[in-house]
């Protein structure tokens, strides 16, 4: 249970920053389809 518990704290966590970082994130996907198109 221990396991179950901390993977769920790493798992919200790691959402946390990927929500901060959103449009950023976005912006690079973006710019990376433009350099394969």
């Amino acid at each position: 249970s221990m396991g179950i518990g901390f993977s769920i704290v790493v798992a919200s966590d790691k959402r946390e920053k990927i929500e901060e970082n959103g449009s950023m994130r976005v912006f690079v996907q973006h710019i990376d389809v433009l350099e394969n198109s």
